[in-house]
C-alpha cells in the first residue's frame, strides 16, 4: 500500500503488476517447501512429537471454525480498505470475546494476556496434560508468548532507526551518492535494478520500507519519466528490494516483528523464505527482459510520463 502510494499509483494497479512476480514466486516456494518436507522421515521423533503437541492443543482449546473470525475480519479490512488501526482493535476485541465464550480461561486472564502475554498457568488442565517433557517444554515456548508489553523493546529498536534515518535524510550523504549514480543510467533494465538495489539499501540503512519507499521516488522519478516507464515498475520494483527483504535483516521493524513473534532468528528463518527471495530473483530477471521484451514492464502513454 505504501509503495503505492509513493508511487503515485492505485493499489490494486500495482498488485496487478506484481502478480508477474509474486505467481511464479508462489510456485517456487511450493516446490521449495515440497522438496524441504519431502526429506524429513515421517517415522522420526520430531513428527511424532508434532502429532503429539496436534492432540494436546486440541484437548486444551475448543478449536473450531469460529475462531477464525478475528483473522478474516482483518482480510475483510483490507478488502474494503478500512482504517488499518480500527480493524485491528476490532479484530482484537472480537479474539477477546470468542475466547471468553469457547475457551476455558477466565476473562481477567484473557485481557492480562493481552497487555502481558499468554502464559500457560492460566490454564488449570495444563499441568500434567502432556507426560513427555519435550512436549511440554514445546508447548510452553508455543504459548507463553504475545502482549503488548513483548513489543517495547522492538518499538525501541524503531525508534532508534528512525533517528538513524533521520540523520541520513538530513545529512544528505545517502542522497547525493545516489543521485550520482541516477545520472548514469540510460537504460530501462539500470533504472529498475538500480530502483531495485537502492531500496534495499536504504531500508538496510534505515530499517523501514516506508522511508527508503519516499526517498527513492524523489530520485529515481525523473528516470521514469524520461524512458516513458509507468509508475507501477517502480511500485513492484520498490516492494521487490525493500518490503519483501526488509524482514531479512535483523534490524529492521519487519526483522524484529518476526523474529519476535515466531521465536526464531532472522538468519535462522532466511534460507527457508523462498517466497521473498524468488520473487526478488524473478523482479531483477523482468529488468534484465526490458532489454529485448516488453512482457512484464508496462509503459506509460506520453503525456502520463509528462506529468
Amino acid at each position: 500500500n505504501m509503495a503505492a502510494m509513493a508511487a503515485g499509483v492505485e493499489l490494486w494497479q500495482s498488485i496487478r503488476n506484481m502478480m508477474y512476480t509474486s505467481i511464479p514466486a508462489f510456485f517456487v516456494s511450493c516446490f521449495g517447501f515440497w522438496w524441504a518436507g519431502s526429506g524429513l522421515n515421517e517415522m522420526n521423533q520430531q513428527i511424532e512429537n508434532i502429532a503429539i503437541m496436534r492432540d494436546v492443543l486440541q484437548r486444551l482449546f475448543w478449536l473450531n471454525p469460529l475462531c477464525l473470525l478475528p483473522a478474516l475480519l482483518v482480510f475483510f479490512g483490507a478488502l474494503k480498505k478500512w482504517d488499518t488501526t480500527v480493524v485491528l482493535i476490532a479484530s482484537s476485541f472480537l479474539a477477546l470475546f470468542i475466547g471468553a465464550i469457547f475457551q476455558p480461561i477466565a476473562w481477567m486472564d484473557m485481557v492480562q494476556s493481552a497487555v502481558n502475554g499468554f502464559k500457560d498457568t492460566m490454564l488449570l488442565q495444563f499441568d500434567g496434560i502432556a507426560s513427555d517433557p519435550l512436549v511440554a517444554k514445546n508447548l510452553m515456548v508455543l504459548l507463553n508468548r504475545g502482549g503488548i508489553y513483548s513489543m517495547v523493546s522492538p518499538i525501541v529498536v524503531m525508534l532508534c532507526a528512525f533517528l538513524f534515518a533521520s540523520a541520513l535524510e538530513a545529512s544528505g550523504g545517502l542522497n547525493i551518492v545516489l543521485q550520482r549514480l541516477v545520472k548514469k543510467l540510460r537504460s530501462v533494465t539500470s533504472v529498475v535494478l538500480a530502483t531495485m538495489f537502492s531500496s534495499t539499501l536504504l531500508v538496510a540503512c534505515t530499517g523501514n520500507a516506508v522511508i527508503s519507499f519516499f526517498l527513492v521516488k524523489s530520485m529515481y522519478d525523473p528516470c521514469y519519466d524520461e524512458h516513458q516507464l509507468h509508475k507501477v515498475n517502480m511500485s513492484r520494483a520498490m516492494e521487490s528490494g525493500a518490503t519483501l527483504l526488509e524482514g531479512l535483516f535483523p534490524w529492521t521493524i519487519s526483522g524484529m516483528f518476526m523474529a519476535k513473534t515466531l521465536g526464531v532468528a532472522t538468519l535462522d528463518y532466511l534460507p527457508w523464505t523462498f517466497f521473498n527471495l524468488s520473487c526478488f530473483a524473478i523482479a531483477l530477471l523482468f529488468a534484465f527482459l526490458a532489454k529485448w521484451s516488453r512482457f512484464g514492464t508496462r509503459y506509460a502513454a506520453p503525456e502520463v510520463a509528462r506529468r
